[in-house]
């Protein structure tokens, strides 16, 4: 619902799992959507379910490089979609976690912030998930020392102990740091 109408433009679906923000994308009308994943077959299944869904068309596989973005030499792109591994666990649960990101929770946010900077067009945007577990006003001033400006496009209030059932989110504060 927060995807904006993308006619013509070209993407790029960081950490596209199972497609469905690239898949957006397209039905809002973008021309190239890139897309990239750590897990392999995580590319499969979302050029399947493009499949599915009539708009395969567009979508190009980028593989995993030595930066967050490997766009071609000197490409620029419109918008930068992305929902990043972002909670601070103490260590990753499993090979390929879609959730872990480092201590802090920005093992993901950080290196994205500072490329987006560089791979977007000037007029460009990244528009990307932010939980309050990874600092987000260290994120809006990460992106203010680039010259970027930032807004929250919208909230949502989702129960993490429901959805993991830990106790690692105690010692950052937990239920009392509303966590």
């Amino acid at each position: 619902e927060n995807i904006p109408e993308l006619a013509g433009q070209t993407v790029v679906d960081l950490g596209t799992g199972s497609g469905f923000l690239a898949i957006v994308a397209r039905l809002q009308g973008a021309k190239t959507v890139y897309l990239l994943d750590t897990y392999d077959k995580a590319i499969g299944l979302a050029m399947e379910n493009a499949e599915r869904n009539g708009v395969r068309e567009g979508l190009i596989h980028l593989p995993i490089g030595d930066e967050m973005v490997p766009l071609p030499n000197g490409e620029r792109v419109d918008l930068i979609l992305s929902n990043p591994a972002q909670l601070p666990l103490p260590e990753a649960e499993m090979e390929n976690s879609p959730f872990y990101a480092g201590p802090e929770g920005r093992a993901m946010i950080d290196p994205l912030i500072r490329e987006a900077s560089e791979k977007l067009l000037p007029s460009g945007r990244l528009l990307m998930t932010h939980n309050s577990l990874a600092n987000l006003r260290k994120s809006f001033a990460l992106l203010a020392s680039l010259g970027c400006a930032s807004r929250i496009v919208a909230e949502q209030e989702i129960a993490f102990r429901a959805f993991l059932d830990s106790k690692w989110p105690e010692p950052l504060g937990g239920d009392a740091a509303g966590l």
